[in-house]
């Protein structure tokens, strides 16, 4: 059997050939093979020129011959079918292509034996970077499929791959969930192979790079056709590798496909809500402000300084990332709007920030920002001038500040590095009027202050307490909708920030986060209303007036906050599965599922089950899992039987959730537990079992809770099983009755490399929201 490789050209919009309207040409196939193989190709290509023309893509089908008499000349993109002995004439089309800087794209394997002759081998080493030789079954996994000056996969299994020079994004292999190498090679060329292999077969998808000096790029993928794309189909992982591999490739080389959608935040089509509050205590208070043009144009600057005012606003955070805000039209209105807020007692810090600015290569363009604010205030008059400048770099939101304990220490001690430098930029200015440095801080900053300090500038602290060192205040992106939360996750740093003779602001979230990222709703006032948080604002101004340390209260941000209305939103919520648990007189805790009626209840086993890292699922055989529950007076019993293709595993504690394991959410009363249980040893069927959830209880009671829950894990054949006992009295539920109904929650998270976080999470109930308990499964107790 013969696998169809389409070729398809992507026509300038300049050239008069008769293809000038034509963005994609499609040509199935050699013009020497059999009738039947010929007509087959064809019926192939077809599918996938309309499924082209559905893109936008406007598509051709051509044969071999029409391509060599004159459409090579505008070719940008070459879909080359499976390697056949091709004339001539085409090779030198080919090369033509790359010469001129086009890309070739060869695709496709082959199952029986074919006799390369010299020529094409030769034309195959030089233009698309392989040794075709004799290959029984696929030409990019058979033996001397790859020169020698090529990347071949390290030995060690999970070991990382490094991009050469950053010059094929990572993206493109993404949907495999690894990266491939690219290494420089004899005249300026490079080269690259990826690779995506079954774990125990070695077999699997080859993806092979080469580009050259005139831009030009040969690419050999081998297994999945991408005609497969036009099935668009999700469950089919053939059809869904090779639409995400054409989506990549497209993009790479600077086309994009109509199904591609451009990532745009959420628009909130509330009413503007802009109404006076009035408040029975002075508390000062700052609000960031991340759309520059609300401040920039004079209608906007105007309605901003209002709303300010009506909200007892004292100092603005103002975006400043963009260059040209201080050029020309743009640095006029600036300085027009700082000083109109000046004159309404309102001050202004300039504000930048983006998580990758910790990195070396980043820094330069951070402080750069830095700089463009500092010479912007020398050249200005005073009523002009930004107040301060507010860095808001959050590292923590980086996958790598997550895979391992040594990545992390190397983000912390860049993190810290990069705000010495900020510290020494500003101080060489000499300012003689007050200028703030500010710098907006996650709650977690000091996760790790007791395992390692960061040793910076002669000095070993903690990141926290090196900060405390160069900055002037911190904004705590502490975000609860509860007070009581809100007070015990920022009490810290507030204490810290007093210590060290500097203050602290205490943030409220008001941004729909939910919508726009997939965060929870327990971090926002989004759902509860502007009168809510007026309400627990003033809670925790209370809790800290007398506090030296505290600065006043930081709201986030202008464009979510006038349009917070009064009253909490009506927001519907999709109920979750129902199920009956079955009484049991006994289960035995030991990973045996003899004594379980084995009759499916939960199932997390397709694309809308994953909740987190839809890209990196490649369906059922990588990740999924069926859930069995049972109950008696005292105990909840739970058997999950999962299947995951690789396991990893690491410690437990509170990181346990970056390794695979198992989540269960549980609401007993208003309180919600959040219990993570992971395999630790399959030998001893032991496991790591940690409670994230409730936050509002200690370490230690939570300690206790989990050192209640008895568990079993068990290695099987494709996955492992995890068995456990909940007693519901650790729940604060003193006994379990026939109709009683559970609200219970099961997620399945995967790591499938050590040294990288969770990357995909399977949900029972994927359009649950986890502060609201009817989106959980409805579990009913049944004798």
């Amino acid at each position: 059997m013969k696998s169809i490789l389409v070729l398809f050209t992507l026509m300038s919009a300049l050239t008069i050939s008769v293809f000038a309207d034509t963005a994609v040409i499609l040509i199935p196939g050699s013009d020497d093979v059999a009738a039947t193989e010929q007509q087959r190709s064809r019926a192939q290509a077809e599918l996938f020129r309309k499924w082209l023309d559905k893109q936008n893509l406007k598509a051709a089908i051509m044969n071999s011959s029409e391509f060599t008499d004159g459409a090579s000349e505008t070719s940008r993109l070459v879909f080359v079918s499976s390697i056949w002995n091709y004339s001539t004439p085409l090779q030198q089309s080919l090369t033509s292509v790359l010469n001129k800087g086009g890309t070739i794209i060869w695709q496709g394997f082959t199952a029986g034996r074919i006799n390369i002759n010299p020529g094409m081998l030769a034309f195959l080493r030089q233009a698309a970077g392989t040794d075709y030789r004799k290959y029984a079954y696929d030409p990019m996994l058979g033996q001397g499929a790859v020169d020698q000056y090529m990347f071949i996969r390290p030995e060690t299994t999970g070991e990382a791959a490094v991009i050469w020079k950053g010059e094929i994004p990572p993206m493109l292999a993404m949907f495999a969930g690894e990266k491939f190498d690219i290494h420089a090679v004899e005249n300026g060329f490079s080269a690259g192979e990826w690779l995506q292999r079954d774990r125990k077969t070695s077999n699997g998808t080859a993806l092979i790079i080469k580009t050259f000096p005139s831009g030009g790029a040969s690419i050999m993928l081998s297994l999945y056709n991408f005609n497969l794309a036009a099935e668009d189909n999700k469950d089919n992982l053939p059809s869904y590798h090779s639409a995400i591999m054409l989506e990549k490739i497209l993009s790479w080389r600077g086309f994009t496909l109509k199904t591609e959608k451009a990532s745009t935040p959420v628009v909130d089509a509330s009413p503007i809500n802009d109404r006076a509050v009035t408040l029975d205590y002075e508390c000062p208070r700052s609000m960031w402000v991340w759309v520059t043009d609300d401040a920039l144009d004079p209608k906007k600057g105007s309605d901003l300084i209002e709303f300010s005012r009506r909200r007892h606003v004292d100092i603005l955070y103002l975006y400043t990332g963009s260059q040209s805000i201080f050029k020309g039209e743009e640095r006029i209105k600036l300085r027009r709007f700082i000083a109109a807020a000046h004159a309404a007692g309102i001050k202004v810090e300039a504000l930048d920030g983006w998580k990758e600015a910790v990195y070396p290569e980043e820094q330069g363009k951070f402080l750069k920002s830095l700089e463009n604010v500092l010479e912007y205030n020398s050249t200005v008059e005073a009523k002009e001038r930004f107040s301060g400048f507010q860095s808001d770099v959050e590292p923590q939101c980086l996958e790598a500040f997550h895979t391992s304990p040594d990545s992390r220490k190397k983000i912390e001690l860049n993190y810290v590095k990069l705000h010495y430098l900020c510290r020494q930029l500003i101080d060489s200015y000499k300012f003689n009027y007050d200028f703030k440095f500010g710098m907006a801080v996650s709650e977690h900053l000091d996760a790790d202050a007791k395992k390692w300090k960061v040793n910076y500038a002669g000095r070993e602290l903690s990141v926290l307490e090196h900060f405390l060192s160069i900055c002037d205040y911190l904004a705590i992106m502490c975000y609860y909708d509860t007070p009581d939360m809100t007070i015990r996750r920022s009490q810290g740093q507030v204490d810290a920030a007093k210590k060290a003779g500097i203050t602290a602001w205490v943030g409220f979230e008001s941004l729909d986060v939910h919508s726009s990222f997939g965060g929870s709703r327990s971090i926002t006032y989004y759902e509860e209303g502007l009168e809510q948080m007026e309400k627990n604002m003033r809670t925790v101004y209370k809790h800290y007036q007398n506090n030296k340390g505290f600065g006043g209260l930081a709201l986030h941000y202008y464009t979510s906050l006038r349009r917070l209305p009064d009253k909490p939103r009506d927001i519907q919520f999709k109920q979750g599965p129902a199920l009956q648990a079955p009484y049991v007189s006994q289960v035995n805790i030991d990973g045996n599922t003899s004594d379980w009626k084995l009759t499916p209840q939960l199932k997390a086993n397709s694309a809308t089950h994953v909740v987190h890292g839809q890209e990196k699922w490649h369906g059922k055989n990588d990740l999924s899992m069926t859930v069995h529950t049972a109950w008696d007076e005292q105990n909840i019993y739970f058997l999950a039987e999962i299947t995951d293709d690789i396991h990893v595993s690491g410690d437990g504690g509170e990181d346990l959730w970056k390794w695979d394991h198992l989540e269960i959410w549980l609401q007993a009363g208003k309180k919600r537990f959040q219990i993570g249980i992971a395999p630790k040893d399959f030998a001893e069927k032991s496991t790591y079992i940690h409670v994230w959830h409730p936050l509002e209880m200690s370490p230690k009671q939570r300690s206790d809770i989990a050192d209640q829950i008895n568990c079993a894990a068990v290695k099987t054949t494709n996955g492992y099983i995890i068995e456990g006992r909940i007693p519901v009295s650790s729940l604060g539920i003193s006994e379990l009755k026939q109709n009683d109904s559970v609200n219970i929650l099961f997620e399945l998270g995967d790591a499938d490399k050590k040294n990288e976080a969770c990357r995909t999470m399977l949900s029972i109930a994927p359009s649950r929201e986890r502060e609201i308990q009817t989106t959980y499964a409805r579990m009913k107790l049944k004798k």
